[in-house]
């Protein structure tokens, strides 16, 4: 199964696909009426966030997503923000083996990353399939509507059953806040982002982030290291660096406590080039765990940020050639295995064990544009979380730092 986010660049791909299946009468025959035509697919490209399903080559199933549609603001006008879905066509014969199920779930679930709050479905009275599927999807009938092609049934969910948590290590807040990430914070929709290496005091910010609480926690040290959390909810408690060790003042921990969980923010330290401070690395590594151990006694743990460490061989592009390098020594790595088996589990290799991405790029050599890359940025989860994790992700399209964002979606 094979999911193509229709755009102008594949455009070209999904019509030739069309010419092919439309050439063979006997591929049409198991569909629905509302088959997709040429016409529609190319709107839907232009306006929407379609999206092809493909089965061995084969079109499978067709969507269209949009939040700003004539169908929308007519049938969900009270719905704030919604992900819509439209023209639902999928195959009788993928229907039967839960392809489209699938298909949908995987929608969703994008629809959640998106930060869409509600997930709107339109259905003609007669397509009974769909209907028993939106239904066992957990949709909810909302109203019917009558449009100048006949009569629609507006089914709907709301999305805020889940958790958006984002974590980046921005490289310079001052310098990401030119880079369009106001934009990107209201896009990315979290419930709590955590940033890393900000590089800057609350004192010297002449921006606010409207809709959060912002937690600042700044290295004593100017313009170096320093984390900050923004959360939509505000905390029971923040708590800041270890409350046991002798540590440097340099704003490498935020914890918030929530009624269900603790969140945990951490800038780990790097080791340098020289491993000059591996030695302190490994003194933060074992209070690290000590102390996300001792939170997890009592609730569960989100644990983010940036590692400074890729673990296995799969998380960065030559492993071989750093070995023994800062971020790749078995020291390090052995701290995060031990880490992991202390009852955490690492969102993204749980959901992708064997998935290629990174998370942070050198700026030399054209590192990012060639893919060059190291997977160092985490969310860890308490192993009790595991049956809530939805989805771990890593938006490596983002600009603007030499990492990414990562997150994961939790359901509540």
């Amino acid at each position: 199964m094979k999911i193509i986010k229709g755009n102008e660049t594949y455009l070209k791909e999904i019509m030739a696909l069309l010419d092919e299946v439309k050439q063979d009468p006997a591929k049409l025959t198991d569909w629905d009426d509302d088959y997709p035509d040429e016409e529609i697919i190319r709107e839907d490209l232009n306006t929407k966030k379609a999206r092809l399903l493909l089965i061995d080559g084969v079109l499978a199933g067709y969507v269209a997503m949009s939040d700003t549609d004539e169908y929308l603001s007519r049938i969900f006008p009270h719905l704030s923000k919604a992900a819509f879905l439209s023209r639902l066509v999928i195959k009788k014969a993928y229907r039967k083996q839960g392809t489209a199920y699938r298909f949908l779930s995987e929608i969703e679930k994008e629809a959640v990353q998106l930060g869409y709050q509600y997930f709107g479905i339109i259905i003609t009275p007669g397509n009974i399939p769909s209907i028993a599927l939106a239904e066992k999807l957990g949709f909810r009938f909302y109203r019917e509507e009558e449009f100048e092609w006949g009569k629609a049934l507006a089914y709907y969910k709301s999305l805020e059953m889940y958790y958006r948590f984002v974590s980046w290590n921005v490289n310079g807040l001052r310098s990401i806040m030119t880079k369009g990430f106001p934009d990107f914070l209201k896009l990315v929709n979290a419930d709590i982002v955590a940033l890393q290496e900000i590089k800057m005091f609350s004192s010297q910010a002449d921006f606010s982030f409207p809709g959060y609480h912002a937690y600042w926690h700044s290295a004593a040290k100017p313009g170096y290291s320093g984390t900050l959390v923004l959360t939509k909810t505000e905390p029971l408690s923040v708590s800041f660096d270890f409350p046991f060790g002798e540590h440097p003042k340099e704003g490498r921990i935020i914890t918030l406590e929530y009624p269900d969980f603790y969140f945990v923010c951490v800038y780990v330290p790097n080791a340098q080039r020289d491993l000059a401070r591996l030695g302190y690395r490994m003194q933060f590594e074992d209070d690290f765990r000590k102390f996300l151990t001792e939170l997890d006694q009592r609730k569960p743990v989100i644990a983010c940020g940036d590692f400074n460490v890729a673990h296995q061989p799969i998380d960065l592009k030559n492993a071989k050639a750093n070995e023994g390098n800062a971020g790749y020594t078995i020291e390090e790595r052995t701290k995060m295995t031990e880490l992991l088996n202390s009852g955490f589990i690492d969102s993204f290799r749980e959901l992708y064990p064997e998935k290629v991405e990174y998370t942070w790029w050198s700026y030399l050599l054209k590192a990012r544009e060639r893919n060059i890359g190291w997977r160092i940025d985490y969310f860890l989860l308490s192993e009790r979380l595991r049956q809530k994790l939805v989805d771990s992700f890593i938006l490596n399209d983002v600009l603007g730092s030499d990492h990414c964002p990562v997150g994961v979606i939790l359901k509540r």
